[in-house]
């Protein structure tokens, strides 16, 4: 294949790929063995209490080189002079026999950082935690290689040992900086950021250490540990429906173009105040506060959008920084470069880099199913679940000529590469780095290098495992989605394995048009036998309310008590309810679905919806419902 013909290529299949999720299927073995007998005999054991340090001897490992007379062998006695030194206490297996302690030398090299470290800019004290952004380290995969058969030589990029955990602190940083040296953000400005939310985190964490407001305006589904985290950095969290398009006036764009507008407005307020009672001679009271005169003739933004999409401090920070990183570390000897696209910006920067230093070397771009990154002209635009990549429109910042070709990936993928990672490489990694090794592997099946342990391919790891934590890093979440099979689950709930959904005594769901109030749905909630209502679409409900029930591809949503609770915290009463709907409810069939899979979903949904033998999503089970069922059975004998 000639490797310069491959711009515009799209590639999606894989035969490797296909065989991941077997990796994640429980085996019985002696430790799954053992869990099970210490269920069954409950036995007591005998537990050690804990001796003082003083009575180890290990007193000769905490000296300096110059105060060293030895080794650990004998050859000196402890400080304290009790003689342990070589000595160890039952149970302890921390030291071993005397016969095998090795020399504080090697020691000292076994515990000791890298010599390198000791000439890097960490080995002295940072002014702040944004000198330590960047210089991630690039980590051989060779485990995960073996683990997918794969004989050439993989690479990580591991940009989630960054401080705020993702590849996107380099941006949040520069961005900031190339405002700062244009003289464009006032002393405590808000920067405000449309995100997906490691953009948001960077920026909160730089506002933080820089005393700016940082405000992040993201979708619905962005998961709860982001939302927590810039909100513990001291950011202010506007949240817009997941579904809203880019361009819609519900999207986190113009949400966050609106509030801008408004802080603008005031400011200007405030100057034309300040201007009038500088003529009369008037102290400069804006607003019941006296104003410094400068402050009110400062032109400097109190409110910024730093725009990740436009902004080209986004592929600069990537051409100077991780691109320069990538082939310094590797230096120079790479065959693919593999990246995830989002905003485009590191797609840009690193593609660039790469192409101007190794002009052999392939970059391929990764983009979700559902995303129009790879094709823009992609009329059919699908929700998707990985979160920090693909768009449904193309930024400025996304250079397409950066790029050899495309690679799309499923969620299933992604989610089950990530795990791969963490599973036998310990790389606490998100979502999108599975994505990227997905995207690597097609290339590697696609350019025919499967079995080329010459070839050498870097891919970037955007993001960590810490914003995931209830979602695919949860064996629960995964097997709700059917990314993982039931079996990988710790309670297999046996009493109900026999007994289905139709054994169940379920209460009929209510429904409400997607176009209906807040107002309106919690009136029909409150009167409901269920703890949620159904959102559909309105051209179907009068056939819903008659029927009963919905079809699948009618449902928009659900909406519980908690999610209008919230609602009506962060919208008027008049906003339609279907902007907050959760459209993340599992469904079953009651035909094919025991009640023991329906527990393990219950333990991270609240509820399950159910769909009737004609088709039609007409109930739900929550847990109350499952208890009931248990009560009954063990009365019945």
């Amino acid at each position: 294949m000639d490797l310069k013909k491959t711009q515009g290529i799209i590639i999606s299949g894989s035969c490797l790929l296909g065989k991941v999720a077997d990796i994640f299927r429980r085996q019985e073995g002696d430790l799954e063995r053992a869990l099970q007998s210490i269920k069954l005999e409950n036995q007591d054991v005998l537990i050690p209490s804990y001796d003082t340090f003083q009575n180890q001897g290990w007193d000769a490992f905490f000296s300096l080189p110059q105060d060293r007379n030895g080794d650990f062998r004998g050859s000196h006695r402890c400080k304290n002079g009790n003689g342990n030194a070589c000595r160890s206490t039952e149970g302890t297996a921390a030291t071993g026999s005397n016969d095998s302690q090795p020399s504080l030398e090697y020691m000292e090299k076994l515990f000791s950082p890298p010599p390198a470290f000791f000439r890097s800019h960490l080995s002295c004290e940072l002014p702040s935690i944004l000198e330590a952004v960047g210089c991630t380290p690039l980590v051989r995969l060779s485990r995960v290689a073996a683990a997918l058969g794969i004989s050439c030589q993989l690479l990580g990029k591991c940009e989630f040992l960054s401080p705020g955990g993702s590849t996107k602190d380099r941006i949040a940083r520069g961005m900031i900086r190339a405002a700062e040296a244009s003289g464009h953000l006032a002393p405590g400005c808000a920067l405000i950021e449309p995100t997906s939310g490691n953009t948001g985190i960077g920026l909160a964490m730089a506002s933080a250490v820089k005393g700016y407001r940082s405000v992040a305006v993201m979708p619905m589904k962005m998961s709860t540990e982001k939302h927590r985290i810039m909100k513990a950095l001291g950011s202010t969290i506007l949240r817009t429906p997941t579904a809203a398009a880019w361009d819609e006036q519900t999207s986190h764009i113009a949400l966050s173009l609106r509030l801008q507008a408004a802080m603008e407005a005031q400011q200007r307020q405030a100057r034309d105040v300040c201007a009038s009672n500088a003529k009369s001679g008037e102290t400069p009271w804006v607003n019941g506060c006296a104003a410094q005169a400068e402050a009110c003739g400062n032109q400097s933004q109190v409110a910024c959008i730093l725009d990740q999409y436009r902004n080209p401090a986004n592929p600069l920070s990537h051409f100077f920084g991780t691109g320069a990183e990538l082939l310094a570390q590797s230096g120079g000897k790479l065959d693919m470069v593999v990246v995830c696209t989002g905003t485009g910006g590191s797609l840009t920067g690193i593609g660039r880099r790469i192409k101007a230093t190794a002009p052999h070397c392939l970059v391929v771009a990764v983009d979700p199913e559902g995303s129009v990154l790879a094709n823009p002209n992609e009329a059919c635009v699908k929700p998707y679940v990985v979160e920090g990549i693909g768009y449904d429109f193309v930024p400025t910042v996304l250079d397409r000529q950066a790029t050899d070709c495309w690679v799309k990936t499923t969620d299933e993928e992604s989610f089950l590469c990530s795990r791969l990672l963490l599973k036998t490489e310990g790389l606490l990694v998100g979502g999108s780095a599975g994505a990227a090794l997905a995207g690597a592997i097609k290339a590697i099946e696609h350019f025919g290098w499967t079995n080329d342990a010459s070839k050498r391919v870097a891919f970037i790891l955007p993001d960590s495992s810490r914003n995931y934590t209830s979602k695919f890093v949860s064996d629960e979440w995964m097997v709700a989605k059917g990314y993982l099979d039931s079996s990988v689950l710790e309670r297999q709930y046996s009493e109900y394995a026999r007994q289905s959904i139709q054994s169940l005594h379920l209460p009929p769901l209510s429904f409400v048009p997607s176009t209906a109030s807040l107002k309106e749905a919690a009136t029909v909630l409150l009167q409901s036998a269920q703890p949620l209502v159904a959102v559909v679409k309105p051209e179907v409900e009068p056939e819903v309310r008659s029927k009963g029930g919905v079809a699948a591809d009618a449902l928009m949503g659900i909406v519980t008590e908690q999610t209008l609770l919230k609602a009506l915290g962060d919208f008027p009463g008049s906003a339609e309810v279907g902007e907050v709907v959760d459209n993340d409810a599992p469904v079953f069939r009651c035909t094919d679905i025991s009640l023991a899979r329906i527990a393990q979903t219950l333990e991270i949904h609240p509820f399950v919806l159910v769909q009737s033998e004609t088709g039609l999503i007409n109930a739900a089970v929550e847990a109350k419902g499952l208890l009931q069922a248990f009560l009954e059975m063990q009365q019945s004998g």
